[in-house]
């Protein structure tokens, strides 16, 4: 199964895509972050966040690139607080979103929500953000979103305790995920004895139901690549049949409505995506 999850990872170079609505940046009181994992200047690359991929535990909330595969959040995270790549927010503040339209479909509307623990949350739990859109600028193809955060903020992720995810999307299920660090709050002491998370006896029977029923569709999509850039997407379509999009027009997603667990570093997904910490969600990641 472990060969099967590293060829997902790899290889999610899709050569129907149509890559569109790319985070090329967000800005909130101080610096600036880009979506995780996506390479803004290669045009062939877009982060793909769909809820059914989701569910069926193939991939994290935040999705994958269509270049790289499977977004570890956890993992970018400590990339971009290495690199100090990243935007800072407060309660109640704004964050100035700019988002590469690319293609018409690439328009939205968007929908963004936030994970506080930055890796805890995978298929519900996330917090609904407010989100106002303005209009492609003429000539650019960009557009910008204007996201409140929540009064009651509080960013405890990240190794320094105080990052959030923040994850948009359109209805095509293209958009990204950002880190961003909380200036206005106690940092959190992440360390494992102090990490408060859980995960439930029939959690992890359930995802061990779900892998077994998923192999032979696995192996049978491996089988089926003629090259080892296919293998990533066919065991992909192979999963999830007629619900794995590659052209982005067909593709629904989930609006941001779940109301969020109020307990930290718990996900209520039974299919295991996320835990506080660790970044050890699904079977491909």
């Amino acid at each position: 199964m472990h060969s099967l999850a590293r060829a997902l990872l790899a290889s999610a170079t899709l050569a129907f895509a149509r890559p569109q609505g790319v985070i090329i940046s967000a800005k909130g009181t101080l610096g600036t972050s880009v979506g995780m994992a996506v390479d803004i200047n290669n045009p062939a690359d877009a982060n793909f966040i769909s809820q059914e991929e989701t569910v069926r535990n193939v991939v994290n909330a935040c999705g994958r690139t269509l270049l790289k595969g499977g977004i570890s959040q956890s993992g970018e995270t400590e990339k971009i607080i290495a690199a100090g790549t990243f935007t800072r927010v407060e309660k109640g503040g704004d964050l100035t979103v700019t988002i590469s339209q690319r293609t018409a479909e690439g328009s939205g509307p968007f929908t963004c929500d936030l994970d506080e623990a930055s890796n805890v949350l995978g298929v519900s739990g996330q917090t609904p953000l407010t989100v106002q859109q303005d209009s492609a600028e003429f000539g650019t193809g960009n557009l910008t979103l204007t996201v409140t955060m929540p009064a009651n903020l509080t960013c405890i992720g990240g190794s320094t305790g105080n990052f959030c995810t923040v994850r948009c999307r359109n209805e095509q299920n293209f958009g990204g995920c950002i880190a961003v660090q909380q200036t206005d709050v106690t940092p959190n002491v992440n360390v494992p004895d102090e990490i408060v998370s859980a995960e439930f006896e029939d959690d992890i029977n359930a995802q061990i139901e779900q892998n077994k029923k998923d192999l032979a569709a696995a192996q049978a999509g491996l089988a089926s690549a003629a090259t080892t850039d296919e293998q990533g997407i066919e065991i992909a379509k192979a999963i999830l049949g007629s619900a794995v999009n590659v052209g982005g027009a067909a593709a629904t997603t989930t609006s941001a409505t779940a109301t969020p667990t109020g307990r930290r570093g718990r996900n209520r997904n039974r299919l295991g995506n996320g835990r506080s910490g660790r970044n050890r969600n699904n079977r491909f990641n």
